[in-house]
């Protein structure tokens, strides 16, 4: 996945020392280190009330629910566009949020189906009315990767590598 207006360029611009991202960057690869972190599947997640919450779901039956995207870019189409396509489906957007903090109150009470990395989606379930439900079987979508990006002018900076080590540590 790539987006314009991610994390990378404030990784260029020395606003950030990090970067936590399952994007890709645009530009500056040469000057970026990655590390992976985790890999995934992606899921759906829903309202416990969700039509689809309790049957099979069908790519047709995916693509006629009412979805809801995170997009920190606010633009673009996303990863799951091109995998409909690929079918000769489309789904309709009905919210693009920027953020993943506001996913559980959206969901939770509406016919909202948000596709979403595994490890996200169960967070965002926690404490909530929420189910998770793995895509249409028919879906080849790819899995998301996420890696911990740093600049290249801190990767032998030994405070630095301590950080990417407690980090590392925390998320496995």
């Amino acid at each position: 996945v790539r987006q314009q207006e991610d994390s990378f360029p404030m990784l260029e611009r020395n606003e950030v020392h990090f970067s936590l991202s399952g994007l890709a960057p645009v530009r500056a690869q040469s000057s970026l280190h990655r590390k992976l972190l985790d890999e995934m599947p992606m899921v759906c997640l829903m309202s416990e009330q969700h039509p689809l919450a309790h049957e099979p779901m069908t790519a047709e039956g995916y693509a006629a629910a009412m979805h809801g995207i995170v997009s920190i870019t606010g633009k673009g189409p996303a990863t799951m566009d091109a995998v409909l396509a690929a079918h000769h489906l489309q789904r309709e957007v009905a919210v693009r949020l920027a953020g993943f903090m506001s996913v559980a109150d959206f969901c939770e009470h509406s016919d909202l189906l948000f596709t979403l990395p595994k490890r996200l989606a169960e967070r965002i379930q926690e404490g909530r009315k929420l189910c998770i439900r793995p895509l249409p079987e028919c879906f080849s979508a790819p899995k998301v990767s996420f890696y911990l990006y740093w600049h290249e002018r801190y990767h032998n900076d030994p405070r630095m590598q301590w950080v990417r080590e407690q980090l590392t540590k925390t998320i496995d």
